[in-house]
């Protein structure tokens, strides 16, 4: 059976497809072909690995998309990990409908009509034990120009949370609440060298790594959480109990 990662062309999902390939099947999933062809070449030979190419700002054809997927290479999906993400930073004076939607399908919508075809009998035959959503700290905590994202984030964990009860004994939903970590979507939104510094100096332990996310991924897909279910786990080097207004140094 195999782990499907959304999200999996670059930074922290490209790290988590590579870094599971070595221990199970991995599904590469992506909008850009090339790019999962890369993914694929740099992950173990141990298994047979497949790429499904989906944009998942297409949140409407993902079910369809999905399930045709599975039945034309008679697989199964034991787990997900949905990492696709979509930043939306700016005033919401400013936010258009277009741009919210598109958030929305990629951050949260898309996720759900995932979950719909893996929890399918008849698709997937009840074989979906574990999901992993990785979101972000704006899930719980407010920020200036942030209101899309977070919205979008916090969508993501309280449907987490209900899917954990609606499948409770069947299949275990969890998400990962991420800070800041250095990848390409986040360069993206700090490339502000100011903006940039101001977040270095938010982080105590400094910004995250793709790979500071690894362990939480192992744990939560091993049979040592079999009783965690429905949690959000913060990874942020401690931004989040951060109280401090200034840091003494010692």
């Amino acid at each position: 059976m195999y782990t499907l990662v959304t999200g999996a062309t670059s930074g922290i999902g490209r790290e988590i497809a590579i870094h599971l390939s070595q221990t199970r099947p991995v599904i590469v999933s992506g909008r850009n072909p090339e790019k999962t062809q890369a993914v694929l070449a740099e992950c173990s030979s141990k298994f047979k690995h497949l790429e499904f190419v989906f944009d998942l700002r297409n949140s409407d054809t993902i079910a369809s998309e999905l399930s045709n997927f599975l039945i034309q290479n008679q697989i199964e999906v034991a787990e997900l990990i949905y990492c696709a993400g979509e930043p939306n930073s700016g005033p919401i004076r400013l936010a258009d409908y277009s741009s919210v939607l598109q958030t929305m399908n990629v951050n949260v919508l898309s996720a759900l009509q995932i979950v719909k075809i893996l929890a399918s009998a008849k698709y997937n035959k009840n074989k979906f034990s574990n999901s992993i959503f990785i979101s972000s700290i704006w899930s719980i905590r407010g920020g200036s120009g942030q209101v899309v994202y977070s919205a979008s984030k916090a969508a993501l964990d309280g449907s987490m949370r209900a899917l954990a009860m609606e499948f409770a004994g069947k299949t275990r939903f969890n998400s990962i609440q991420l800070g800041a970590i250095i990848s390409p979507m986040a360069e993206a939104v700090i490339s502000d060298t100011e903006l940039h510094n101001g977040l270095i100096n938010a982080y105590p332990t400094g910004l995250g790594k793709p790979s500071d996310v690894i362990g939480a991924i192992d744990f939560l897909l091993s049979d040592s959480s079999s009783w965690l279910i429905g949690q959000e786990i913060v990874i942020d080097g401690g931004r989040t109990i951060d109280a401090t207004t200034r840091r003494i140094k010692i």
